[in-house]
């Protein structure tokens, strides 16, 4: 009788569980190798040492270093949404305590972490992460969209989608501008006055459109 190896567990554990452990080793290897040295650090080599894995392991999840990258950019980006809806879920329903919430939430990744704020916030000048950085924009500014006018009991209206869409594309630059800045050290503010005055200028940008609240 023939027996499929590749699909026998040991330990418990399966070959696709194992796969992913290695795939998740080689992807937090890349967070520790860009956060240390920054992106073009990056080997097969240097990865694998890292992560403790023979090379032909990371052939069997990637086939070169920009693939790991983008997984890890994904990992960043998935971390902060969750944290921002957690957040969110947890806050009081209150246009300034929600707005404290998300963008304290995202400060809060890209600070406690920063190996995936560099990555982050570094992304834009890799050619490699481009097409999947503009993929990541685009749902980061629909995240928003969506909870803004949640947040601030406005009407959707086609008209409001069309206001809503550029004011959260420009936000969303802007907030990670302002972050990036304050990690480098370039802004002299506390972590509170950072998310204080981001929130301040997503309730004034808000307020001063005038556009049609939804009914309560």
């Amino acid at each position: 009788m023939r027996v499929t190896t590749a699909k026998r567990a040991y330990g418990g554990i399966s070959a696709a569980e194992r796969q992913a452990e290695r795939r998740g080793r080689l992807i937090e290897a890349c967070l520790d190798i860009v956060g240390a040295d920054g992106p073009r650090a990056l080997t097969v080599t240097r990865l694998c040492r890292e992560a403790g894995l023979n090379e032909r392991y990371f052939y069997e999840s990637f086939t070169d270093v920009s693939g790991v990258l983008v997984a890890a950019s994904d990992l960043v980006a998935q971390t902060i949404a969750d944290r921002i809806l957690s957040a969110l879920v947890a806050a009081e329903d209150q246009p300034r305590e929600r707005a404290s919430a998300a963008i304290g939430a995202a400060v809060d990744v890209l600070a406690d972490d920063p190996r995936m704020g560099v990555l982050f916030l570094q992304s834009a000048a890799l050619e490699e992460l481009a097409s999947r950085r503009a993929e990541i924009a685009h749902s980061f500014v629909e995240l928003l969209k969506s909870q803004a006018l949640a947040t601030l009991r406005i009407r959707a209206t086609p008209e409001v989608d069309s206001w809503a869409t550029f004011v959260a594309t420009h936000l969303f630059g802007g907030v990670l501008e302002t972050i990036g800045a304050w990690i480098r050290g370039d802004l002299d503010l506390t972590r509170e006055q950072l998310v204080e005055r981001n929130v301040d200028l997503f309730l004034a940008v808000g307020a001063g459109l005038g556009l049609p609240q939804a009914s309560t």
